[in-house]
């Protein structure tokens, strides 16, 4: 991709290069993304919220548990059983 641009201007320049017309965004998104720029160029922005646990093993429990890192933060914690995790609502999709 050639896109470039930084925060806001870089994912809309993204969505512009493939096209698209819908940008999904982690809720973290409203504290960068502008809104304006995304609907004058015609690319709705959906933000939806985190659908991870609330808590789940650590492979460093002394460090502590941070919520809502990523979902490759579950992942790697909890290898192959991350699914068994996932709160009922999410798992069924």
């Amino acid at each position: 991709m050639k896109a470039t641009g930084a925060a806001s201007d870089l994912v809309l320049n993204l969505c512009q290069e493939v096209g698209a017309k819908r940008y999904l965004s982690g809720a973290g998104g409203k504290n960068y993304l502008e809104p304006e720029s995304f609907e004058k160029a015609g690319v709705e922005i959906v933000y939806r919220p985190s659908m991870l646990p609330e808590a789940y093993p650590q492979l460093f429990p002394n460090a502590g548990f941070i919520n809502h890192l990523s979902a490759l933060d579950i992942v790697l914690n909890c290898g192959d059983a991350w699914g068994s995790y996932l709160p009922e609502e999410v798992a069924k999709k």
